[in-house]
């Protein structure tokens, strides 16, 4: 058990009810995670007046009548931040409902607030409480006291639950690389295969007198080396720095351009000043194969102009990736599309990635990338 003290905030008052929150019903839509508070009433405690005290905007005050009902209560919310309980009420019982709480997986974590006139006090008995988070209101209520503690009590849970959403993202994150990698392996076996087929067949001398089957093998061999680097990729991850190399950015956009075949009715205007710095090449030059094949795919069979170039941002460098064509008009409805499955690879850089219209010119794909 401990005492816990806060500066109180400004509270106004409401009306009497049973279950409410500082908002009308129309207001309850804020995304704000609520605090609830679980009023028992009692001698010592009474809901109307206590509520009322404690009044806040983004709290939700419930009422009950006896222990048992608490106890219930809380067994079957989840979102219930704090209980109330009259300490003249729990020693008639021989507080069973507060051990109750402290035995269950459930409710072993919600701090209990103790109503107690001060004679009360001296048949308090910590064992009871077990591990439970427990503090005490001397009555009558002192209204600042009340406040303060009940204000800490709310930042704990809103810490709390902020902590659990954040694990349960990072436990979904690592669930999709957990998914990337058991596809990355499955894929390696037949990618190998694809590479020792290829070897074959470029020693057999009566196949490569073929027109053009020299050129075709050495495109496809070297398509899928290409792809068994991307795959080694997908098993590094963002704590592993081990991975980062000097990357030359205009030898990775020549690579992805010879892999990629563009028609010959498209032509590339790639700037001479791209950098060349300590970077993971493998994931930077995912990232451009990406955008420089969706600018081909938007652009089509018809004449355009792609434009690949860097702008310096301070600690990043900002790429661009522009289409003169088609782009603007196939990407018109969903321009974020091509992008989603890029911006984990760049946001573990601390960059961002978009994509912006360029007026008569098509599409401009950007990003940015630490230095």
């Amino acid at each position: 058990m401990r005492l816990i003290t806060q500066n109180p905030t400004n509270l106004a008052t409401l009306p009497e009810s049973s279950n409410y929150s500082g908002k009308s019903s129309d207001d309850q839509t804020s995304t704000k995670k609520k605090f609830t508070i679980l009023i028992t009433e009692g001698p010592s405690c009474s809901f109307s007046s206590l509520s009322e005290i404690l009044q806040s905007e983004d709290r939700v005050f419930l009422k009950t009548s006896s222990e048992k009902e608490a106890l219930k209560l809380a067994q079957r919310k989840a979102d219930i931040g704090l209980i109330v309980f009259d300490s003249a009420s729990l020693s008639q019982t021989d507080y069973q409902a507060v051990k109750q709480l402290a035995s269950n997986p459930l409710t072993k974590r919600i701090p209990v607030l103790l109503i107690a006139r001060p004679g009360e006090l001296e048949n308090v008995i910590p064992e009871n409480f077990g591990n439970q988070p427990v503090d005490f209101l001397l009555w009558p209520i002192n209204n600042i006291m009340a406040r303060a503690k009940v204000s800490l009590f709310e930042k704990s849970f809103l810490q709390e639950a902020e902590l659990k959403q954040m694990q349960a993202q990072r436990d979904e994150a690592n669930a999709q690389l957990q998914r990337t990698k058991d596809i990355a392996t499955k894929l390696k076996t037949p990618v190998a295969g694809i590479n020792g087929l290829v070897s074959l067949i470029r020693m057999n001398k009566e196949v490569l007198k073929i027109d053009d089957v020299q050129d075709k093998m050495s495109l496809l061999r070297s398509l899928t080396s290409n792809l068994s680097e991307m795959i080694a990729s997908s098993f590094d991850t963002p704590e592993n720095g081990s991975y980062e190399e000097p990357t030359s950015t205009g030898k990775i956009i020549s690579k992805c351009i010879s892999l990629l075949q563009a028609p010959s009715s498209i032509s590339f205007k790639i700037e001479s000043d791209l950098p060349i710095f300590k970077t993971k090449e493998l994931k930077l030059q995912r990232i451009f194969q990406h955008l420089i094949d969706n600018a081909i795919k938007y652009t089509g069979k018809q004449q355009g102009l792609i434009s690949i170039g860097v702008e310096d941002a301070g600690d990043f460098y900002r790429f661009y990736v522009k289409g003169k064509g088609a782009m603007k008009d196939n990407l018109k409805k969903n321009p974020e599309s091509a992008l989603n499955s890029l911006k984990s690879s760049v946001e573990e850089q601390g960059g961002k990635i978009w994509v912006e219209a360029v007026p008569g010119d098509g599409c401009k794909f950007m990003f940015l990338w630490k230095k």
